[in-house]
């Protein structure tokens, strides 16, 4: 009974280690980083683990026993402070100031409601970004206006049609599409602001830079696979994003008549 009882509790505790690193997963944490802070907090409350993580799931094994924890999921966006609150909490549990039990209330008050920014605060950031090609050059107030307005309103499309997940990739090919159509009007009557101008700075708050970024990361680590299938999945972002905009001048073309 009471070896009954020692697998069910090592059972529970791996339970909550893969919705950590599940977290940390859709957060946009790097695999290997992941790898590494799940085997860490095994280390802490003394259960040696093996986790192995990809793109699309979490395989966590226990050493003491014949017990393995797998948990699905999918390739999604971004949320940094998902991944820096779960990254602190572990610290916390290694450092011994949290102990298990305090841990696992954490991490499901994080699983129930994943912190997120409002929607207003969202899209004043993308407008923002948006500026940041033209810090480098000289513009006038009016291009800076029409960058933000375009950025701002393309993010807003993107991010509702994310929020209804109909297609992987269509909420890229949205924005895009939003930013070709907005960028060719206001260059139309606005001929002095220059529509390529506005498409390049409206285009970068939907860029995955990060996706890129991390992508690499992992390839250089010698996490092959995740690198590679993270590589692809930005690329089709990117061709998404592009055939959305190249739509959107076309639209803007055809309807002026040019």
């Amino acid at each position: 009974m009471d070896n009954t009882q020692g697998e069910q509790k090592i059972r529970d505790r791996m339970a909550v280690m893969a919705d950590a690193a599940s977290l940390l997963l859709l957060g946009g944490a790097e695999s290997f980083r992941i790898e590494e802070t799940i085997e860490y907090i095994g280390s802490a409350i003394d259960l040696p683990v093996t986790c192995i993580v990809t793109l699309t799931s979490v395989s966590i094994s226990a050493n003491q026993i014949i017990a393995t924890k797998v948990i699905k999921t999918r390739l999604s966006g971004f949320n940094l402070q998902t991944v820096d609150d779960v990254n602190n909490f572990s610290r916390r549990l290694t450092s011994h100031d949290m102990n298990f039990d305090e841990f696992k209330i954490e991490i499901q008050k994080l699983k129930k409601a994943v912190i997120s920014f409002k929607t207003w605060e969202k899209v004043m950031a993308a407008g923002m970004v948006s500026l940041t090609p033209l810090l480098v050059n000289i513009a006038s107030p009016s291009a800076y206006l029409a960058m933000f307005l375009v950025g701002a309103i393309a993010y807003f499309c993107f991010n509702q049609i994310n929020k209804l997940s109909l297609n992987t990739y269509f909420s890229e090919f949205i924005g895009g599409l939003m930013i070709g159509l907005l960028a060719g009007m206001m260059a139309d009557v606005f001929p002095k602001l220059g529509m390529h101008n506005i498409i390049f700075g409206a285009i970068m708050p939907l860029v995955p830079g990060l996706a890129i970024t991390n992508a690499l990361r992992e390839i250089v680590d010698g996490q092959i696979i995740s690198g590679i299938v993270r590589s692809i999945d930005a690329v089709f972002a990117l061709v998404a994003l592009s055939l959305g905009a190249a739509a959107g001048n076309f639209i803007i073309k055809f309807a002026l008549g040019g």
